[in-house]
């Protein structure tokens, strides 16, 4: 039975609780032009209580979610998800920092976006669109 994204995200939230990780990072699939640098930029250390949100290019949306701990907040993705994770942040007593990256900004929801990418694709040299890859154990959890 699919719950939804949140739901998902939960679930696997508390299937993969472990003390000793450094936090946990959600990150959308559909982010074709995030590097490794953001990511690192995302997940650089932080103190116990940290939310960290990658907001959208319109600024509503969450295409990142930094959390520690883990279960410091619920996620809660949909349309206004960034203010939403940062008034939940709030409620459980810690700022949440909204992070500005291009890469992460840029995710491709809509036909439009679709067409965007393909022409910053036809517009830009092959090597300096700077996809990053990581792989997939380090796009839900970081370890020490």
């Amino acid at each position: 039975m699919n719950r939804g994204y949140n739901e998902a995200i939960i679930f696997a939230l508390h299937r993969l609780h472990d003390e000793s990780a450094d936090g946990v990072l959600i990150l959308a699939s559909d982010l074709p032009l995030v590097t490794a640098g953001e990511i690192d930029q995302l997940v650089r250390p932080a103190v116990s209580g940290a939310v960290r949100v990658a907001v959208s290019r319109d600024g509503t949306g969450t295409n990142g979610l930094f959390l520690n701990p883990s279960d410091i907040i619920a996620p809660a993705f949909g349309e206004g998800s960034a203010q939403r994770h940062c008034r939940l942040a709030e409620a459980a007593g810690v700022n949440a920092e909204t992070v500005h990256l291009n890469g992460l900004a840029f995710d491709v929801d809509t036909p439009a976006d679709l067409r965007e990418f393909f022409a910053l694709q036809a517009t830009t040299p092959v090597g300096d669109l700077s996809v990053g890859v990581v792989p997939a154990r380090h796009n839900l959890k970081l370890s020490r």
